[in-house]
């Protein structure tokens, strides 16, 4: 079974049921962050997700982004 949100539907149910994501943009940022690489970004979200249990589907992403820009600083 999903993981299901604060509002008792899984990002999938939500998806299927026309109601907006919460992780759309957030995903596409990661993507644009990462030149396409869907793979990438899947690894960075499971590391994260192991690393840091129980945080939100949106936290997870907030924190791959931040975590890509602040190693990309000078």
């Amino acid at each position: 079974m999903g993981r299901r949100s604060r509002h008792g539907r899984s990002g999938q149910a939500r998806r299927r049921a026309g109601l907006p994501s919460r992780t759309g943009p957030l995903r596409s940022r990661l993507l644009r962050e990462l030149r396409g690489d869907r793979g990438a970004a899947e690894r960075l979200l499971s590391h994260a997700r192991l690393s840091y249990p129980g945080q939100s589907e949106q936290w997870y992403y907030e924190k791959v982004i931040y975590d890509l820009e602040r190693d990309r600083r000078p």
